[in-house]
C-alpha cells in the first residue's frame, strides 16, 4: 500500500511543529551564545521526535498485545485468521514508524531529509512518488483488481440475474468511459501548462494501458470465471504468507541461540524409565481424529555457564501425514509421559487437560513443522499457569534450545552449517 505522509505526519507531527522547538525562552537565551543556544535547540528537537516515536509505538503495541490475547482465546479460524492480519498490519505500521524516526531522529538526518522534501517540493510530487507518476501508478494497477480498476463490482459481475451480455456490456462501456476521461485530463493538464508534454502523454499512455489491460482480463464469462479463480489463488496465497511469517515470529527462536551458554554437553539414547520398565511410548488421539505415537528415544543434559546442570527430552512422534506415515525427532523440556495414561482406578485420563495440551498444541502438525525448521526440533518447554490452570508452550529457554542446537551442531561437524539442519524426520 502506498503512504502518503512524510517522516513527520507518520509521526503524528509536522515539520514546523519541530522547527518551533525551543530549549530556551528569550530571557534565558541573553547568557548564551549562538552556538550554545542551536545546540540546545536541535537536542530539544531530538527529544520531541523521539518522545513522538515512542507514543506512536507504544500505542501500536498495545493494539498488538490485546490482539495476540484474542488469538489465544477461543474462537473460529476465520476469526482468528482476520486477527494475524491486523496483527501483521500493525506490525508493518511499527516498521514504519521507525523508519520515519530514522530518517528524522537528529540534526544531520533532518538536513539531509528537509533538503530532499523540498527537491520534491517543487518538482510539485509527495516524497513516495514518482517525477512522472508512472511508478505510482504501476504499483497501485498492481495491488488492485482488474474489477476495482474498471470501477465494477465483481459480486455484480458475478449476479446471475444479469445476463452475460449486459455484464459485457457495462465492462465495455466502463472501458470507454475511463478512457474518455484520462484523454480529457491529459487536454486539460496541456492547456493548463500544469505538465510538459512528453510527462503527460506518458501517465496518459500508461493509463489506457492499464485500463485496456484490466478490460481484457475480464471482458468475457469465460475469461472472468478464469480470472476470479485466479483472485482466489491469489488471496490463498497471500494468506499462506500471511500465517507463514506469524509462525516464522512465533517458533523462530535462532536469535537467543547462544552456543557458548552451554559448558557440557552429553546425549544418552533412553530405552527404559526410572524404574527400569521398557519405554513403549503411547498412542494420542487429536480433535481432529488423528492418531500420534509419542516415545521418548533419549535425552540431551548439560551443563551451562552459571554451573546449573538442565536436561531436555528426545523424542520420536509418528504419524500419518497426507498419505504417508512420517517419523520426526523432536525436543521437549518438561514432559512427564505417565500424565499421558490412563489411570487404573478411574479408567480415564490422569490429566485431561495436559494430554488435551500435548496432543493439539504441542505437538501440533503446524508447530512441529515450523520448530524442525527453525530449532532443530526444540518444541519448548511445558509450563503450568497457576492463575488461569492452563498449560502453555515456552520457547524462549535460552539454555535448554542451545543445548539441542549445539548437539547438533557437534553432531553434524563436516557434514553442512547448522543452519540448513532441520531436525531429523524420516517417512515410511
Amino acid at each position: 500500500m502506498r503512504e502518503k505522509r512524510n517522516a513527520y505526519e507518520i509521526l503524528g507531527t509536522n515539520k514546523i511543529a519541530v522547527d518551533r522547538k525551543r530549549a530556551f525562552d528569550k530571557k534565558e537565551e541573553g547568557d548564551k551564545t549562538k552556538d550554545e543556544i542551536q545546540q540546545q535547540n536541535e537536542i530539544k528537537k531530538d527529544s520531541f521526535i523521539r518522545e513522538k516515536k515512542d507514543e506512536k509505538i507504544k500505542k501500536l503495541s498495545i493494539k498488538i498485545e490485546i490482539i495476540k490475547k484474542k488469538i489465544m482465546m477461543p474462537g473460529s479460524d476465520t476469526e482468528k485468521k482476520k486477527l494475524r492480519v491486523d496483527l501483521v498490519d500493525l506490525e508493518r505500521k511499527i516498521e514504519l514508524v521507525e523508519n520515519a524516526y530514522r530518517k528524522i531522529s537528529d540534526k544531520e538526518h533532518r538536513d539531509k531529509y528537509n533538503a530532499y522534501l523540498e527537491m520534491l517540493d517543487k518538482m510539485g510530487e509527495t516524497e513516495y512518488g514518482n517525477l512522472s507518476g508512472i511508478a505510482e501508478n504501476q504499483q497501485r494497477s498492481k495491488s488492485r483488481t482488474a474489477y476495482e480498476i474498471l470501477g465494477i463490482s465483481q459480486e455484480k459481475c458475478d449476479d446471475t440475474r444479469r445476463t452475460t451480455e449486459r455484464i459485457d456490456r457495462d465492462l465495455l462501456e466502463a472501458r470507454d468511459g475511463l478512457i474518455e476521461i484520462a484523454k480529457a485530463r491529459y487536454e486539460e493538464n496541456l492547456k493548463a501548462k500544469r505538465k510538459k508534454a512528453f510527462a503527460a502523454q506518458q501517465k496518459l499512455d500508461l493509463q489506457i494501458g492499464i485500463i485496456k489491460e484490466a478490460y481484457e482480463k475480464i471482458a468475457t464469462r469465460r475469461k472472468r470465471e478464469r480470472y476470479n479463480a485466479e483472485l482466489k489463488e491469489k488471496e490463498r496465497q497471500e494468506q499462506k504468507e500471511i500465517e507463514q511469517k506469524q509462525f516464522e515470529r512465533i517458533y523462530n527462536k535462532r536469535n537467543i541461540y547462544d552456543p557458548t551458554s552451554i559448558v557440557t554437553l552429553e546425549h544418552q539414547d533412553v530405552t527404559e524409565d526410572n524404574e527400569g520398565t521398557n519405554l513403549l511410548g503411547v498412542t494420542m488421539v487429536k480433535e481432529n481424529g488423528q492418531k500420534i505415537f509419542l516415545q521418548q528415544v533419549g535425552k540431551i543434559k548439560y551443563g551451562d555457564s552459571f554451573g546449573l546442570q538442565g536436561e531436555v527430552g528426545e523424542y520420536e512422534i509418528t504419524r500419518v501425514v497426507g498419505s504417508r506415515v512420517k517419523t520426526d525427532k523432536v525436543y521437549i523440556t518438561g514432559l512427564d509421559m505417565s500424565e499421558l495414561s490412563i489411570d487404573e482406578n478411574t479408567g480415564k485420563l490422569k490429566d485431561e487437560a495436559y494430554y488435551q495440551f500435548i496432543a493439539n498444541e504441542m505437538l501440533s502438525e503446524g508447530s512441529t513443522e515450523q520448530c524442525l525448521k527453525y530449532n532443530n526440533g526444540y518444541l519448548g518447554e511445558i509450563i503450568y499457569d497457576e492463575n488461569n490452570g492452563k498449560y502453555f508452550r515456552f520457547l524462549d529457554g535460552r539454555e535448554d534450545l542451545s543445548a539441542v542446537m549445539k548437539y547438533y551442531e557437534e553432531k553434524n561437524k563436516g557434514q553442512g552449517s547448522l543452519g540448513e539442519n532441520e531436525g531429523e524426520s524420516y517417512e515410511q
